[in-house]
């Protein structure tokens, strides 16, 4: 398959697999968890994002009216982590700074595969687990493949590609999946499907 001479490994520091880290930040009542869930348009996930090498990004996720992903990121000093950049958010969200609060904690290791013939992103994130004071859950056999495509030109190869490895697309928000398996009684209907699902290939992993 040429799927597999296409693709290079992205290398950071020497090292192929990386760490990462993210604090997500939501309203209390979880703004952006039922925003998902109720498949709103023009919603928004706010993290932190901390790299392996101590580097932090503040990042604004948002799917717009036309279903299409907008992602908006801030370098942070290192020299005050982790403080919310306020004047950022309010430039690319109407919320504001004030309404978010920190919640869940995700992370996973990750490698990145680059296509340059097609300029293609695609990411392989493993050992996903999600924290919130003090409790925690891991998923040491699941595997979350993403695929990132220019929308004006979707390289229908690459999906032919993974469908050969019976890889099939699935929508997954890390977010809300750590929010559900940390918090009882979320709503979850548009979740069951995918939680029966991640549930089966646990059980079954070697």
């Amino acid at each position: 398959l040429h799927f597999m001479q296409d693709w290079k490994v992205l290398e950071v520091d020497n090292q192929r697999n990386q760490h990462y880290v993210s604090q997500y930040y939501d309203s209390l009542e979880l703004q952006s968890f039922y925003d998902h869930h109720n498949e709103r348009n023009n919603r928004q996930k706010f993290r932190l994002r901390t790299y392996e090498n101590g580097i932090q990004f503040f990042e604004i996720k948002t799917k717009n009216n036309k279903g299409l992903i907008e992602k908006n990121r801030m370098l942070l000093s290192k020299e005050a982590p982790g403080i919310l950049p306020v004047d950022f958010i309010l430039n690319f969200s109407k919320r504001g700074a004030v309404d978010l609060k920190k919640n869940i904690i995700v992370d996973y290791d990750r490698i990145t595969l680059l296509n340059e013939h097609t300029d293609e992103k695609m990411t392989i994130d493993t050992n996903i687990s999600f924290s919130e004071n003090g409790v925690s859950k891991s998923y040491d056999s699941l595997l979350i493949l993403e695929l990132k495509q220019k929308v004006f030109s979707k390289n229908l190869d690459t999906i032919i590609d993974l469908r050969n490895f019976d890889i099939n697309r699935v929508s997954c928000s890390k977010y809300c999946l750590g929010i559900l398996n940390l918090r009882d009684g979320m709503k979850q209907n548009r979740f069951k499907q995918k939680i029966r699902m991640i549930a089966k290939i646990e059980s079954v992993a070697v």
